[in-house]
């Protein structure tokens, strides 16, 4: 991919960072929906300590994978834009 201007490479990067903010952004949204759901539902009827345990491990489990892929995009992100940099 080759740039014509400085200005076009800043803005595909820009771009990139912001849909990599957005999907942060919503695997975050549906970490915690599902914990609200899951807290709503225990108030109904109690679950085991257990289960508590198990979906505090998976939601610390998806926010780091969360961040581990957002960390891999920003990076992909910023290696392409300074390789576009260096075709102009």
């Amino acid at each position: 991919m080759t740039y014509r201007s400085f200005a076009g490479a800043v803005g595909d990067f820009i771009g990139h960072i912001a849909a990599t903010a957005l999907l942060f952004v919503a695997i975050m949204a549906a970490t915690w929906a599902i914990s609200l759901a899951f807290s709503y539902l225990d108030e109904i009827h109690r679950f085991p300590a257990v289960s508590q345990t198990i979906l505090t491990y998976l939601e610390v489990i998806l926010l780091a994978i969360d961040a581990l892929v957002c960390v891999a995009l920003v990076s992909y992100g910023a290696r392409r834009f300074i390789r576009g940099l260096g075709r102009m």
